[in-house]
């Protein structure tokens, strides 16, 4: 039986008694890569949001690798949060007045830095932006600020990467450049990925879509033995099949 990184239960979740999250069960494989599609106000952002403990919910129960979150006072989720997660997101959140190479390094305390040197070099490569690691972020382009976006992410070896909607603010070229980055890290170190987006391209590089719909997950597909081009047919099939406007 595979290894469960991510268990949620009955998750409910109301913003001034909207019901926006309506008792979401959800199971996610360690080392899977698992997007989340769904239309604007669906739910997907305030999801990520509580299974990293960012928010607050009203009922229900995130087990990570087994253990309850929910049970850890204030200082053991803000360890969760720095140990065990790492965050993508459509703003790159990158300091211009540091270099993208001490952007990356900025999760890192002074002791861990000589260590992790040469895995920096090695992530900037897998990523394309060994170039430019001493550049400032405004001498990048957005793909190469939201790539170093990504390696900072994964420079700590977090069990789970959340990413909301990376591919946001990029071009098809910078997009596709990105996802397979992603692809690659999944598969080479095998972190587990949940990732929220409204392309299907995007999507068709992960193992499952779990399509979400007023506050519940409805439909979802296995990419299983499927090449990445039947399965991004199925999923624009799913998407058009009920008129779906993501």
């Amino acid at each position: 039986m595979e290894e469960l990184i991510l268990e949620v239960t009955s998750m409910r979740k109301l913003y001034n008694d909207v019901e926006i999250l309506k008792g979401i069960n959800f199971k996610m494989k360690k080392s899977e890569f698992v997007v989340v599609m769904g239309a604007s106000g669906s739910g997907k952002t305030t999801f990520l949001n509580c299974i990293s403990a960012m928010e607050r919910f009203e009922e229900g129960t995130v087990k990570f690798h087994g253990i309850d979150i929910g049970k850890y006072n204030e200082k053991e989720l803000a360890a969760f949060r720095r140990d065990e997660l790492g965050f993508i997101f459509q703003e790159y959140n990158l300091l211009d007045t540091l270099t993208i190479r001490e952007n990356i390094m900025l999760p890192l305390t002074i002791g861990q830095k000589k260590e992790f040197i040469q895995k920096v070099e090695i992530l900037a490569k897998m990523f394309q932006i060994e170039h430019i690691l001493d550049k400032i972020p405004i001498k990048a382009s957005g793909g190469e600020r939201q790539r170093c976006a990504c390696v900072r992410a994964l420079i700590k070896e977090p069990s789970l990467i959340l990413a909301d909607e990376p591919t946001g603010a990029l071009d098809q070229n910078a997009s596709r450049i990105l996802m397979r980055s992603i692809c690659e890290m999944n598969k080479k170190f095998a972190t587990s990925i949940l990732m929220v987006t409204h392309d299907p391209f995007s999507a068709s590089y992960s193992d499952r879509v779990v399509f979400m719909q007023d506050g519940k997950i409805g439909r979802q597909l296995c990419r299983d033995s499927q090449n990445q081009e039947l399965y991004l047919n199925e999923i624009l099939r799913e998407l058009y099949a009920e008129g779906r406007n993501f």
